[in-house]
């Protein structure tokens, strides 16, 4: 009688399958952290609640993380830097296709729409910032990167907008997500495009742009 001997395995081929899966592993507790504070707030972020709906054991977040803090902390910075992608490729858009002053608008508007968990999430940093100073750097940087794209998109428009515009334009379209994701069946594109239209055209006038400013104001809204 004899035994079959264990197929012999590649260990650098194993290990790169175990590497692989570990990373999966901790990528699903970060999303599903994203998902859990988007969907209950920061507070409803327990062991529990994040292994239960990354379908992963309650012991898998200590083997990544010191504690639930640390956790929070990373899969909201990871969330972010995913954002910072979001607006990166907005701005991209715009550039390479050579966007017209209201095709920026519709861009823009367009990108206030809400996005389920994604976007409450970004909401409720906002308000854990608002409570807890030590969380302020993440949403500092995000608001960073989306003024640069927003002054970006602005002189693509024909509009060299100082920082302070870019950010009310930045707060504006905050706000819509705000209304969207409270009423999304109150969601208007036109009423968000005419908002846009009407600051980016003071702006233009603010600094001396007037013909631009009168030329942007004449021409016919395509929001529909």
């Amino acid at each position: 009688m004899y035994r079959l001997l264990p197929r012999p395995t590649l260990r650098g081929v194993e290990e790169r399958k175990h590497r692989r899966s570990t990373l999966e592993r901790k990528r699903a507790l970060l999303e599903a952290t994203v998902e859990q504070v988007g969907e209950s707030g920061y507070a409803s972020v327990t062991h529990r609640a994040v292994t239960a709906r990354a379908g992963l054991p309650t012991t898998s977040i200590g083997y990544f993380f010191a504690s639930i803090d640390d956790l929070t902390h990373e899969a909201m910075r990871t969330f972010v830097a995913e954002e910072f992608e979001r607006l990166d490729a907005l701005s991209a858009f715009l550039e390479n296709t050579s966007a017209s002053p209201d095709e920026v608008i519709a861009a823009f508007a367009a990108s206030s729409e809400a996005r389920g968990n994604e976007s409450l999430a970004l909401l409720e940093a906002y308000l854990r910032a608002a409570r807890d100073p030590a969380s302020r750097v993440l949403v500092e940087e995000y608001l960073r990167a989306a003024d640069a794209v927003t002054q970006g998109a602005a002189a693509l428009a024909g509009a060299e907008i100082d920082p302070p515009t870019a950010r009310g334009v930045v707060a504006l379209i905050n706000g819509f997500t705000v209304l969207d994701s409270a009423l999304p069946d109150a969601a208007d594109i036109a009423t968000k495009k005419r908002a846009l239209r009407t600051m980016l055209i003071g702006a233009l006038f603010e600094q001396g742009h007037e013909d631009a400013a009168r030329a942007l104001r004449t021409q016919p809204d395509q929001a529909t």
